[in-house]
Parts: structure tokens; sequence; C-alpha cells
């Protein structure tokens, strides 16, 4: 039931539908808080709360923070014995609407069939489960690993084989508070999604991961476009607490790696209440630093400063972090060509028009919808999921100026993915 618990709350991570472009970041997972009177540094980890195996990060340097840390803290705490009671009661909609009333009956059916076909699981017995929890369980099909693995959990391990104590940051009611007043509509959507454009999805997905993996917070956060009001309410939640436990002692704080970017981020909330946040990459007490004690009324404090232009130890700087590379996209229209005839791919590389004011540091993503008719044209193209008028036009004109698919194939409903990208 733990498990279960990671998978609920990475779905507050799913990238949604609206436009939102990064900020420049350091790239790193790992931050150490400092100054503002600390006598001792905490750390924050951005995970990713449900990872494959195969891209799990986990270095030296942050082993090392990890156990210089009394404390560890990750969103809920995972050592409560209630949590699988409290998880299982709010997972069910008590309100009595039934799942199938968020649709339409075609695109319910569609969803229905995603799971009986790729879950093993049928909507129909499951009409009042919450849509989020409905969407965790499609995200483990989303992403397509041979194994999956919790950092939580790990890090839980470890805490207990260190005998540190083990807190979370909100409880299962005070994290329900915040996401099922806005959570059914867009997971219900992110459903349809799935289930209508699974491998659109499953590219999504590629890029959290190489994000991640690349400890690019920022692109994460992008990821999001725009959908970031859930994690800006409980990241402001957070912050009395969060600076409670680091007035005692050190704490390993473990959260969702989007909650530590942005205006609203933990990273800029706790440095607008004067603390000292700097990304780590290497061990900590290899790192420029200086340390001041003073007594302030009384008690003697230790103020930590770093300095990014001072050398390390070997007499390097701070890393000048790569950018990060994009991953192939080719996968998301090849699957139409069979169908077309013809190059899909190639036809939306060569005729996409990039609209003004884009820029390379992310992918946008419009979701189209469009029926082919006997004679092979497109007909009846709408916007699935939009990013703004003028990518959603431009994505409009493409489809309706495809050339001509196969004859005779009079089908609807067919979902495309188009990615705007500067080659």
């Amino acid at each position: 039931m733990r498990s279960v618990a990671i998978l609920l709350i990475s779905m507050l991570c799913l990238p949604a539908t609206a436009q939102q472009r990064p900020a420049t970041a350091d790239h790193s997972l790992l931050w150490c808080i400092s100054g503002n009177g600390l006598g001792q540094p905490s750390f924050i980890f951005g995970t990713e709360h449900m990872i494959c195996t195969d891209k799990y990060v986990w270095k030296n340097y942050m082993e090392h923070c990890f156990g210089r840390c009394k404390k560890l803290c990750t969103e809920l705490d995972l050592s409560d014995a209630s949590l699988p009671a409290q998880i299982g009661n709010a997972t069910i909609d008590k309100t009595g609407k039934e799942l199938r009333s968020y649709y339409k009956t075609e695109d319910y059916q569609t969803v229905r069939s995603y799971f009986l076909d790729s879950l093993h699981r049928d909507l129909d017995t499951m009409q009042h489960y919450k849509p989020f929890f409905l969407q965790a369980l499609a995200f483990v099909k989303i992403a397509h690993c041979d194994s999956i693995v919790s950092y939580e959990l790990r890090l839980m391990q470890k805490a207990r084989k260190a005998k540190m104590k083990i807190t979370g940051l909100e409880t299962v009611k005070e994290q329900s508070d915040v996401v099922d007043p806005t959570s059914p509509e867009s997971a219900t959507r992110y459903l349809l999604f799935v289930a209508a454009a699974s491998d659109a999805a499953k590219y999504e997905y590629s890029k959290m991961q190489a994000s991640y993996t690349a400890e690019d917070v920022a692109a994460l956060y992008g990821l999001l476009r725009g959908n970031t009001t859930l994690l800006d309410n409980r990241n402001k939640k957070w912050i009395p607490g969060i600076e409670k436990m680091i007035r005692d002692r050190s704490v390993f704080f473990a959260v969702g790696a989007a909650h530590l970017w942005g205006e609203h981020g933990v990273i800029s909330l706790l440095r607008k209440e004067g603390y000292s946040v700097i990304p780590i990459k290497r061990s900590l007490d290899d790192y420029p630093c200086a340390s001041e004690r003073n007594t302030v009324n009384g008690k003697v404090v230790t103020k930590v400063t770093y300095t990014e232009g001072k050398p390390f130890k070997d007499g390097t700087t701070f890393i000048e972090y790569p950018k990060r590379s994009h991953g192939n996209i080719s996968g998301a229209t090849d699957q139409f060509a069979k169908m077309a005839g013809y190059d899909v791919t190639g036809y939306l590389q060569s005729h996409l028009q990039i609209p003004a004011g884009y820029t390379d540091d992310m992918d946008d993503i419009v979701t189209v919808s469009f029926d082919i008719n006997n004679d092979g044209k497109t007909d009846r193209v709408r916007i699935r999921q939009g990013i703004g008028s003028e990518y959603d036009e431009e994505a409009i004109r493409l489809i309706k100026n495809m050339p001509p698919w196969k004859r005779n194939l009079n089908i609807s409903g067919v979902v495309m993915p188009i990615i705007f990208r500067k080659l």
C-alpha cells in the first residue's frame, strides 16, 4: 500500500496542457539549505516518485549528504502504520459521482477499452474510485519499463538502518484537501489522452525521465506547462514546517523534483525567507565555503556561505552544466505511416512553421484529433490538447493540408501529437 501512496503522489507531477517555459537553472537534484542562523545545513532532494530502475539516480555525494542528517522527511510519513487505511479511504469518491459521468459515451469506451486491453481491469467495476487513483494505475503502463523503484521507499529503508527519525510534510487528508477540488477533471482528461494516444503519452513520460536523469529540475517544472497551482499551494504550506524542522537538526527532505523549481517552488520560497539554497554536485566537504560563528541572543549560531566564483579544493569552479539534449521524437508519429501510405513524420517535420517567440529550451506538443474520409482526406480537425492560439492554428493547418491517406479507410478519432521543434 505504501507503493500506492508513492503512485498517488507521482500523479501531481505529470505533464498538463497549457504552455509554460522554464527558467535557466543549475542541473542538480540535491540542494543544500544553510545560512539564516542555522547551526547546521539541511538538504532537499528532488525525487521522481516512481522511476524505471535503470534510470535511478543516487550518487556518492548524495549518500554523503544523506549520512550527515538526523531526520528524513518525505511528502507523506511513510513510516505511519495507519497510512494504508488513510490511503484506502482517500481513493473512494464519496460524492457518489461515477467515473463514466465525466465522459461522453464514446470517450468512456475508449478509456475502458484501454484499461481492459493494457491493464486487464474493467472500469465498469471501478466507478466509485477517484479518477486521480485510476490515473496512478495507468502510470505504470506509461512508464514502459521492466521494473520500477521508489526513491521514498529506498530512502526510508536507509533511514531505518541509520536509525534516523522519519516524518512527513503533510497528511493524506491535507493532500486530498488540496487535490480533490480540481483533480477529477484533469485526471479524466489525462486518462483519455493516455487511452487515445498512448505513444504520445509514453513520449511525454520519456521526456520527464530524460530531464530527471539530466538532473534538470527547470525542465521538469516546464513540462507541467503552467499547471502548477496544486504544487505551488502545497509548497507554500510546507515552508513553515520545513523551517521549524531545520532549526532543530539536519534534515534530508525528499519531495517530487517539480516542487523545487519555479517562482513558488521550494527553493525560491526558502530563499525569500533568507536561506542560502545552492545546488550540490559533489561532496559537501569539497565545496568552497566559509563558516562564521556568532553569538545571537545568547546562542552561538553558524552562518555558512558559498561562493560560486571561488574554486573547489581541486582548483576547478562550479560545473558548467551542459544543455539537455532532446530525445528521439519520430516514434510518436511513425505509427501512422502504414495507414497513410507515406512518411507522416517527414511531412510534419518539413511543413511545420514555428510560431514567433519559440525557443529551443523545451518541446511543445499540440494534440490534434481528426477523421479520415473515404477519399483519404482529413476531416473534422480539432484540438484535443492545445498550448496557445498560434500553435493550435498551425497544428490544424498542418493536418488539413496533409496529402491524402490511403483510400477507403473511413476512420474517425485519429489522435496525433504535433511536436514543435526546430531541427
